[in-house]
């Protein structure tokens, strides 16, 4: 099974739980932060994500700065690093429920 069907098929097991728990708040901003995570992780996908070895190269540091540029300037942004920042997104969404004190 592909990353991308296991995607969907935990999107539909989401989707179920969406439909079948009751409409209690700490479920739903739980349920909530598990939808951006998957979202986040479609969209890594979809842009082809791949993880880098090891710490970022010297060279990397200028093209971040042109990144920022493009994002004030509405301009679209490079893919791989689009990939990475869903990616990277995906990963925070979990940590956030285990930090508020009001889900549960």
């Amino acid at each position: 099974m592909s990353f991308k069907d296991r995607l969907e098929e935990m999107g539909r097991r989401l989707e179920k739980l969406l439909r079948d728990l009751p409409d209690h708040a700490g479920v739903s901003d739980t349920l909530d932060y598990v939808v951006g995570a998957l979202y986040g992780l479609e969209r890594a996908v979809d842009l082809k994500f791949v993880d880098r070895p090891g710490e970022s190269e010297a060279t990397y540091r200028p093209f971040l700065a042109k990144y920022v540029g493009d994002i004030i300037e509405g301009k679209d942004v490079n893919k791989i690093w689009l990939a990475g920042f869903y990616f990277n997104s995906a990963g925070v969404h979990p940590s956030w429920v285990a930090h508020r004190g009001d889900v549960a």
